[in-house]
Order: structure tokens, then sequence, then C-alpha cells
């Protein structure tokens, strides 16, 4: 007899550890051994509560249910709860509870309402002890898809940067390209009116040197004419008018060798002042696209620059992403390591409870056993001695 007083009450385990985790008694022995409906239920509804299930949603008639029933529904107001809250607790997807039923809710047996109370425990003291653990790897994991994710939208950045780059240095280079074009146009019109200028004043040359020569015959013939003895003037005079008439021919010539000149003249210096605006104003143009050369080449250094910069940090992204994938795996990895340990775990303690159960169903039946015999053999005794 004192063998058996010592030997541990399941239910009364059971109503202890309940009343442990909730910080209130939820159920009590008489209910396991007599159980009812509406203590079962609520038992149920605070388990789902504690696992983030909206219990008074899920009761309500669902959509399916309503377009599946139509007018009928009313006939099956009351089962409706009860299947729903079936569905919910089988989502928990807790080992044991493939044969859990309406049945189980609505007619509530001593044994199956012990055997699904002690596994849904069982459970929920599993998911308290490794929730901590769980919930700082799901943090990290979440902490890193942030990160990546943020990393990956600064790389498309970058990206997006260095092809904007890319199509300014292409522009630039176009432009660069297009100044020197005009550059080699310019001077080649600069180099144009130094060849017209060089022949205008070869042609100034050409007119000055016969001007200077005319006017030599013409002071040498007068000189001789003058120089002639008045008797041999006579004779000559006709020839001097000759020569008299020609030179005027030749003066007129002359005048208008002068005239062309001095309008050559004019016009060389004409061309000459207009040149120089010109020179001026391509020397100034020239000036300004040298130093426009000289800006587009630093914006062109500093876009390289920036261009490399931004390659460099294109790079090392690229490098910690793969990292934080890396890590991402590791965790998902440590994870399923953790969860398939756990459930391991919980397979083991879930066996040994079913064995320590078993054998204390044996130990009863053979107390049973030996009561019995120990109530005929008292019985014996009493028939003898009538």
């Amino acid at each position: 007899m004192a063998g058996n007083s010592s030997a541990p009450n399941p239910e009364r385990k059971l109503v202890a550890d309940v009343k442990d985790f909730f910080g209130k008694s939820l159920i009590s022995e008489k209910d396991l051994k007599n159980p009812n409906k509406e203590q079962i239920l609520l038992f149920y509804t605070v388990i789902l509560s504690e696992f983030g299930i909206e219990v008074a949603q899920v009761m309500q008639p669902q959509m399916k249910q309503v377009d599946y029933l139509g007018g009928e529904i009313d006939i099956f107001s009351e089962l409706i709860p009860v299947l729903n809250m079936v569905e919910a607790i089988k989502s928990l997807q807790i080992p044991g509870f493939h044969d859990f039923s309406v049945m189980h809710l609505l007619n509530p047996m001593p044994r199956p309402t012990f055997k699904y109370i002690r596994l849904m425990m069982n459970y929920v003291f599993f998911a308290d002890q490794h929730l901590v653990s769980l919930r700082k790897v799901f943090e990290r994991v979440a902490d890193a898809k942030i990160k990546r994710k943020y990393l990956l939208e600064q790389r498309n950045e970058l990206k997006d940067n260095i092809n904007q780059r890319a199509t300014q240095l292409k522009a630039e280079e176009s432009r660069l390209a297009n100044i020197d074009s005009l550059i080699e146009k310019k001077m080649a019109v600069l180099n144009e009116f130094d060849e017209e200028k060089e022949k205008s004043q070869e042609q100034y040359e050409r007119v000055k040197a016969e001007h200077t020569k005319i006017s030599e015959i013409r002071d040498k013939q007068y000189n001789e004419t003058q120089m002639l003895n008045p008797f041999i003037f006579r004779l000559v005079v006709n020839e001097q008018t000759q020569l008299a008439q020609e030179l005027s021919t030749i003066e007129d010539t002359v005048k208008s060798l002068e005239s062309h000149a001095s309008n050559l003249t004019s016009e060389l210096s004409k061309k000459e002042e207009n040149l120089n605006g010109l020179k001026l104003k391509w020397s100034l143009e020239e000036s300004a696209l040298k130093e426009a050369l000289n800006e587009n080449l630093c914006k062109n250094k500093s876009l390289t620059r920036k261009f490399n910069e931004l390659s460099a940090q294109k790079v090392a992204l690229d490098s910690e992403l793969e990292s934080l994938d890396k890590k991402i795996k590791e965790n998902e990895r440590r994870f399923k390591a953790i969860t398939d340990k756990c459930i391991e775990k919980y397979e083991a303690d879930r066996q040994r409870n079913k064995e320590w159960k078993k054998g204390l169903y044996e130990k009863l039946e053979s107390g049973n056993e030996v009561v019995d015999k120990m109530k005929s053999s008292k019985k014996k005794p009493t028939d003898k001695s009538r």
C-alpha cells in the first residue's frame, strides 16, 4: 500500500503544470475524471489565445461555410463553432492530434481528454522553452534580410550613378571632339586669310615697283629733253611733241596705276583691319575654347575618379552582399538544426511519457488483479464458516 501511495498522480501533475504555466487554475482533477464540454472548450480557447489565434473570429461562420450551407446554416449554428475550433487546434500541428475530432469537444471522455490536454501542455512547454532562442534567430535573419535589401538598393543606385556618369563622359567626349573640329575650321579660315593677305601684298609690291620704274623713266626723259641743244630741240620738236603725248599717256597710265595702287592699299588696309579684328576675335574664342577644353579635361578627370570610386564601392557592396547571403543561409541552417533538435527532443519526451503511462497502466492493472485476488481470498473463509 505504501508503494502505491508514492506513485505519481498524472492528473494531479497535469493540473499543477497548467496552473504553474498560466498562473491560474484552468482545469481540475475532477474535470479530467469527469470532463464537461464547457470547461474543455474554455481550456482550448485559452491555449489558442496563447498562440495568438483570435478564437472569437475563428468560431464565426466562415464565408465558404455560408456559401456551402446557404439557407441551412441555422441548423448547424451550434456545430460550426466547434468544427472551427477543431480545425484551429489541428492547425497547430501538434504531434498526436491527427485523430482529434468534434466528439472530443462535444462529448469528452476522461482518457482522451487527459491525453490531448497532456500533449497540448507538452507542446506549450516546448514552444515556451525554445521561443527565446528561435526568436533571436528570426531577428538575426530578419535584420540580415533588411540589410541585404538596403545594400541591394544602394548597389542599384550606384549602378544607375555609374551609368549616368558613363553617359556624361561620352557626351563630354563628343563635345570635346566638336570643339576640336571647330578650332581646326577656325585655323583653316585664318590660314586662308593669311594666304590672301600675302597675295595682296605681293600684288601691291609689283604695282609699286612698276610705278617707281615709270617715274624713273619719265624723270630721265625729262632731264634728257632739258639738256638738248636748242638747235637740236627744234629739230626734234616733233619727236618731243610725240614724246609729250606718249608721256601724257604714260602719266595717265601712271595715275591710273597710282589710283589702282591706292585703292589696293585702302582695300588691303580694310582687309588687314578686318583680319586683325578676326584674329582678335578668334584669339579670344580660341582662349575661351582652350579654357573650356581644360575645364572639360578637369571634369573628365573628376568624373573618371568618381566613376572609379563608385565602381570600387559597387565591388565592396557586392562582397558585403555575398557575405550577408552566407550569414542568412547559415542562420537558416542553424534555425533548422535547432527546430529539428527541438522536435527530436519533444518526440523523445513524448515517447518516454507514453512508455511511463503504459507502465503506469500495467501497474494499475496488476494492482487491480492483486486487489481482486485479495477480495476473492477473503470471501472463501466466510463461505466455509457458514
